[in-house]
């Protein structure tokens, strides 16, 4: 094998192995700190319930980098807007004003974010509480 080097040096220069190895991979290009940049976006479902005192949100796909749930009463008064950098989000069933939420209908919006930018917002759902 001959390897062409810097001006500074004698020509050819030569390297056999083991002291030189070369290896060409042409696969996908990503960085090793962030993998996921490169996998859009995608929803598969999207879970809300309460379970005990706490509210779950759990989103299930690809590529989701965070999950934010906004929940309303039916005057449409919003009660709660949290977030997570996960794919699920756990919360006391409070509202804003620490007040543990009463029995009863809520409604309810989740948004999903992806690591591509991309966003999936869910139609209103119901959430349903009774202790």
């Amino acid at each position: 094998m001959t390897v062409r080097g810097p001006a500074a040096g004698p020509f050819p220069i030569t390297a056999t192995q083991p002291y030189f190895n070369t290896t060409l991979d042409c696969g996908t290009l990503t960085t090793a700190s962030e993998p996921r940049l490169l996998v859009p976006l995608r929803v598969e479902s999207i879970q809300a319930e309460l379970q005990g005192d706490r509210v779950l949100v759990e989103a299930r796909g690809e590529g989701i980098a965070s999950v934010q749930l906004q929940l309303f009463d039916l005057n449409g008064r919003q009660l709660m807007n949290q977030a997570s950098n996960t794919t699920t989000l756990t919360l006391p069933a409070m509202d804003s004003s620490g007040q543990l939420l009463s029995n009863g209908v809520y409604l309810c919006i989740v948004r999903v974010r992806g690591y591509d930018g991309r966003e999936y917002v869910s139609e209103i759902r119901k959430l349903v509480i009774v202790r």
